[in-house]
């Protein structure tokens, strides 16, 4: 096996992208602590956000908030999440929502056969015709649910999968772009019918996705909130394992 390739490799290389991308250095990330950082990207969001990377956890948040965090900070503990959450509803503030993110391996993945009736498409996003579906396909869904996938038709994906029913609806589809933080890994959204969720489209196009990302020589990366916990569901069927944790809180509007 390509030892790049193991969880344990993916899980390193995945960390390493996010410690980098918190501005931290290893020996920070494999140390309990608490760091709180203003951030001047965050001015006006009333908002700070808890990254729990490896065994530090880094606060980033409004610079209008540093103040009221800086009782948080400390040298020798880190911040769980549910912790970081109670902190800050004691104070009156908001929690607003977590996310995690998933890595898998070839090792580990755990390939879905297609539901009956099912037929894979590979979809250019120049294609007139793959528009067309991947249009109505967002129509049809909850615009939440398009939006919690990152799914816009002026701006798609390079790499798409798409699952067609026997009339040749698009039924479900997922696809990947290049994660900010390191470029080898595909970031995916997923988007399924609503009318055939639960029954096994979402599952198996995320899986075919993971396939063929892997066969490009990339990996996988799955994103999801806590309030999607279907979403969290199908990633960790698949075998996908969280390698990081956010909360969110803010002050109440």
């Amino acid at each position: 096996m390509n030892e790049q390739r193991t969880l344990a490799a993916v899980r390193s290389k995945h960390l390493a992208a996010l410690i980098n991308e918190a501005g931290i250095d290893a020996e920070v990330a494999a140390t309990a602590q608490t760091i709180v950082r203003a951030e001047h990207d965050r001015i006006d969001s009333a908002m700070a956000v808890a990254y729990l990377i490896g065994q530090a956890t880094v606060i980033r948040c409004d610079p209008a908030l540093a103040g009221d965090l800086a009782g948080i900070a400390s040298d020798s503990v880190s911040t769980s999440s549910e912790s970081f959450e109670a902190w800050a509803i004691k104070r009156g503030w908001e929690f607003i929502d977590g996310n995690d993110q998933h890595v898998v391996a070839p090792e580990v993945l755990q390939p879905r056969p297609l539901p009956i009736g099912a037929t894979r498409c590979e979809l250019d996003r120049d294609n007139a015709e793959h528009r067309a579906l991947l249009g109505a396909l967002f129509e049809r869904n909850d615009p939440e649910d398009v939006d919690e996938a990152e799914f816009e038709l002026d701006d798609l994906d390079p790499h798409i999968v798409g699952l067609l029913d026997g009339d040749g609806e698009l039924r479900a589809v997922a696809s990947g772009r290049v994660w900010d933080a390191d470029a080898d890994f595909d970031d995916i959204g997923v988007l399924t019918d609503e009318p055939v969720r639960g029954q096994g489209w979402g599952a198996a196009v995320v899986s075919d996705f993971c396939e063929a990302s892997f066969a490009r020589g990339r990996l996988p990366l799955y994103r999801c909130n806590w309030s999607r916990t279907a979403s969290k569901a199908l990633a960790l069927s698949l075998g996908f394992e969280a390698n990081m944790r956010l909360s969110a809180v803010g002050l109440p509007d």
